[in-house]
């Protein structure tokens, strides 16, 4: 029986949810294609089933079809769909449980998106992989990345959140920025043109 009083925060993904606690682990639920829950298997669960081999889960973030976590010691670690590599482990093979995200720095924060992820690193860089067919990940291209890119020109990060095919992240001055699929002016700057690369909020 899990002590309620021990849950750190909760995470909302396509049809599932996770949350982690106190003691590091993580617990998910609900849907469980391609492997989401990171239980090990694709069995759908109505109640929370640990996340297999995930210890010292300092966050966790729930994406579209999956899920990344990092630990204190600023490791990242993702699970479930990867047909766009948003697992970021080189590959586009679905894992079902936490497999690590090699080429990063130490993680501070990460968010998972629809079909992408961005991790804040503790130098302050922001580093994304997945689908970028509209410009989601901020390396000034368009191409999918199997494995973490740095967003271009973006330095003091101090907080970061991914959308479907979009990313904001907010500096330490306070400064917004967003890059990606704007075709609803989603990305702020008074324009409705996709961006590649970040670009400034307009107040």
């Amino acid at each position: 029986m899990v002590d309620l009083s021990s849950i750190t925060g909760l995470a909302v993904g396509g049809s599932f949810t996770c949350a982690w606690l106190s003691d590091g682990t993580g617990y998910c639920w609900g849907l469980n294609r391609n492997g989401r829950l990171g239980d090990g298997t694709e069995q759908n669960r109505s109640s929370p089933t640990r996340v297999r081999g995930l210890t010292d889960a300092a966050g966790l973030s729930a994406g579209g079809g999956f899920a990344c976590a990092w630990r204190t010691d600023g490791v990242a670690f993702c699970w479930g769909s990867n047909n766009l590599g948003q697992l970021g482990d080189g590959t586009t093979i679905e894992r079902f449980v936490p497999g690590p995200v090699p080429g990063l720095g130490v993680v501070a924060s990460l968010e998972a998106g629809s079909g992408h992820t961005c991790a804040r690193l503790r130098d302050g860089t922001l580093w994304c992989w997945g689908t970028n067919r509209q410009g989601g990940l901020g390396d000034s291209t368009t191409t999918d990345r199997v494995v973490p890119v740095q967003v271009v020109g973006l330095r003091d990060v101090d907080g970061v959140t991914a959308g479907f095919n979009h990313t904001c992240a907010w500096r330490t001055d306070g400064r917004i920025w967003c890059w990606g699929g704007n075709e609803f002016g989603q990305l702020g700057d008074g324009t409705t043109t996709n961006r590649t690369t970040p670009t400034e909020l307009r107040w």
